[in-house]
């Protein structure tokens, strides 16, 4: 079997139910992830250098969510603020 390097560009299947999307289209706009693993469905909205709640903020008031309410079991939506300087996740928001 071959290894990959870890990388969203390397990321395959999982398993058979686990998969995770990139730049997902929807009627309003773009979803940055989209990780579905064990039951879960995570939406994930990838900010730079921003205040912490604008990428919840920003998938509810696009409603990226709507697609999936009625295919999966658990949906949870994350916010995840990256630092430039440190090049890291410098803080994360969720909600359900």
């Amino acid at each position: 079997m071959q290894k990959l390097p870890i990388g969203i560009q390397n990321l395959k299947k999982i398993r058979t139910q686990d998969c995770i999307y990139a730049e997902m289209p929807s009627n309003l706009g773009r979803l940055d992830l989209l990780v579905q693993v064990s039951g879960t469905t995570y939406i994930i909205e990838l900010k730079l250098d921003k205040i912490l709640e604008e990428g919840v903020q920003q998938i509810k008031e696009r409603q990226y969510y709507l697609t999936y309410l009625h295919q999966v079991q658990r949906l949870a939506i994350v916010g995840l603020n990256i630092s430039f300087e440190d090049r890291n996740i410098a803080s994360w928001a969720a909600a359900r």
